[in-house]
């Protein structure tokens, strides 16, 4: 984990340096737990400045900025590779480099392939190039998107950085509110792929490479999923075998660690995927895990179970080298209330602040272990665990209609209902056009917008005036005729809310890896053929097959959910004085007055039910995410501190 920023001049005067105290403001701006003293370089006009955070061994003789082989380029880098043996061999380099930086592998990379490097280079990264011949600044990123750029264009420079805190750090960046982005977080509908909530600041979208040359910026993706590609082997068991060879292959790849290795792990199929797969790959065979348990009530949701500690258990008795650690999240944690400290270190508002701080303990507990890295589960339902129902429209529709007899039968008799109910629930509805969905709510009384609205604290007129309230209910009645047509917009809503597992590290302190977000393991299974994924009535069918040799049967035959965070009443009951201080602050912001529906918020708080079971889970998308981006547009007037 590093952290990097730069400066370069627009005006063609070579001769320009930075402002002498640009330096100290990126110094300050980027730091972060655990972070090294800053290094910088500038030269002609540019400015480049890292601070190193050791998270591999190798990581410990890693120099940046980095100066090339002989030729004119200048790198920044944070990142880690997962191919490296792959590009030693492709470079011609000895054995004995397997013990050089990252950086030092990008940095080849360039000089040897150009442009071209940034599709060689597999893991998550964020790099900035500096070619002092051409005079050519290059930006780019990962495919997935782990670790984010964002960017500013001036008048006469232009500055890039891993955090908006480096860029709102400057004097001549605007500091303003992109209004219209700022909305369409409050309906978690997605932004403009290179929009921030920041009027002054852009980011580079993930597979993305960006070019400043002669003041001139460009912009090309190098890399998106290919979502038409279908494998055909012979056999079911050869896809759960291609499976498990790239699980651990993506698992092995992300255990070059600096301090212990620790896992996060719940009951569900991602995680304890990573956790037991690290476990058959790490010397000595032992691995602790941490896992966020409730201490108090939770509120009662369907289809989910709220306790992770009976399958944890069972998992580490299948396999004793495991050693659990259970924290509680239902206390409050600093994340519940230091809110202007989390919009400082990481220039926004959290989508699920309350998750943030309920999972805090046990990142806490990860970092008092002296761990620098927590391996993660993170973007494994949209890999491995591929949930398989989205599959049946597309098979009715291409005549595979045994299939789907089998699959609605079998799915009926689980769900208790009908075959007709579950054909038109799963095969039929889902395809309807969106006016045949739209007046079909109308029928049940139900509106998709409204669904929207419920779970929001935006205001409902204001939503109406920008037409994202149409947007939403074109979102919610979307068609599904194909995997694809669901997948793809999923993936990029994905990739956007991948920003803040980056950012995340200035609040941690941990480096999250994601064996499961591997661009191999992605493009493995977005093209393996739908039926593996639902078989026999049973959803994530490839997961449960692939996982059988290392979980146990309860936790590969759970077809429930857990539910983090559903305490939640219990931990806002624990600070309702504090919400109903901080809503009364929000009636002195314009901005919160314009975007949040205040009357509704204070009838919440007015209306706080004696019985958690009557508090309905939009207290905390409401009323307690409301308040959160309430706090942050005061933080953006200066309001708050």
């Amino acid at each position: 984990m590093s952290s990097f920023a730069g400066w370069l001049a627009l005006d063609g005067a070579s001769g320009r340096l930075p402002g002498p105290d640009l330096d100290r403001i990126f110094s300050q701006a980027l730091d972060g737990p655990d972070l090294d003293p800053a290094r910088s370089w500038n030269d002609d006009g540019v400015l480049f400045t890292h601070r190193r955070h050791v998270t591999a061994p190798e990581d410990k003789a890693d120099r940046q900025p980095r100066h090339g082989n002989g030729s004119p380029l200048v790198l920044v880098f944070d990142g880690y590779l997962i191919n490296r043996g792959e590009l030693m061999q492709a470079l011609g380099w000895p054995g004995e480099a397997r013990n050089r930086p990252d950086s030092a592998f990008a940095m080849a990379a360039f000089e040897r392939w150009g442009e071209q490097a940034v599709s060689r280079l597999l893991g998550d990264f964020a790099l900035a190039l500096w070619d002092r011949r051409e005079r050519t600044l290059i930006l780019a990123r990962d495919g997935i998107g782990q670790r984010p750029v964002y960017f500013h264009q001036g008048r006469d420079f232009f500055a890039f950085a891993t955090t908006p805190r480096a860029l709102m750090a400057l004097p001549d960046v605007p500091r303003g509110l992109d209004e219209s982005s700022f909305a369409r977080f409050l309906l978690d509908l997605p932004t403009g792929r290179g929009d921030t909530l920041h009027t002054g600041l852009k980011r580079l979208p993930p597979g993305h490479l960006a070019t400043v040359v002669d003041g001139r910026f460009r912009q090309c993706c190098y890399w998106e999923p290919d979502y038409e590609r279908r494998l055909r082997f012979k056999r079911d068991g050869d896809y759960v075998e291609a499976a498990r060879e790239l699980l651990d292959q993506a698992v092995r790849a992300c255990l070059r660690i600096e301090g212990e290795p620790v896992s996060a792990i719940t009951g569900g199929l991602d995680s304890a995927a990573v956790a037991t797969t690290a476990l058959r790959h790490l010397p000595g065979g032992r691995l602790t895990t941490v896992t966020a348990i409730h201490s108090a009530p939770t509120m009662n949701l369907a289809d989910t179970y709220p306790d992770e500690r009976p399958f944890v258990e069972a998992i580490a008795r299948m396999h004793p080298g495991l050693e659990p650690s259970f924290l509680s999240g239902s206390d409050l944690h600093r994340w519940d209330e230091r809110w202007n400290e989390m919009f400082l270190r990481t220039g926004m508002p959290w989508r699920n602040v309350m998750n943030l701080a309920w999972l805090g303990p046990s990142r806490d507990h990860a970092r008092s272990r002296g761990a620098r890295v927590l391996l993660s589960g993170v973007l494994g339902n949209f890999t491995l665990s591929w949930s398989g129902l989205e599959g049946l429209p597309g098979a009715f529709r291409r005549g595979e209609w045994p299939y789907v007899a089998r699959e609605v039968r079998t799915l009926a008799a689980a769900n208790g209902h009908s075959s007709a109910r579950e054909f038109w629930r799963s095969v039929l509805a889902p395809q309807l056009p969106e006016p045949a969905k739209r007046r079909f709510d109308q029928f049940r009384g139900t509106q998709g917008a409204a669904r929207w609205l419920r779970f929001s604290a935006i205001r409902p007129d204001l939503a109406r005036t920008l037409g994202l309230q149409a947007e939403a209910a074109r979102q919610w009645h979307m068609p599904i005729v194909s995997t694809t047509a669901i997948r793809r917009p999923f993936f990029a809503t994905l990739q956007g809310s991948m920003d803040a597992m980056g950012l995340s590290r200035s609040l941690h302190g941990l480096e999250t890896r994601a064996p499961l977000a591997d661009r191999r393991l992605l493009e493995f299974c977005l093209a393996v053929p739908d039926r593996q994924y639902l078989q026999s009535g049973i959803t994530r069918s490839l997961a449960r097959r692939t996982l059988a040799d290392r979980l146990p049967r309860e936790v590969i035959e759970n077809r429930q959910k857990g539910w983090q965070g559903g305490d939640f009443f219990h931990r806002m009951t624990l600070q309702k004085g504090a919400i109903e201080e901080g809503v009364a602050q929000l009636h002195r912001s314009a901005l919160a007055d314009k975007f949040l529906d205040l009357p509704r918020m204070r009838r919440m708080l007015a209306d706080w039910p004696a019985d958690r079971a009557d508090a309905g889970a939009d207290y905390m998308t409401v009323l307690h995410r409301g308040l959160h981006c309430g706090q942050f547009l005061r933080w953006l007037e200066g309001g708050n501190g």
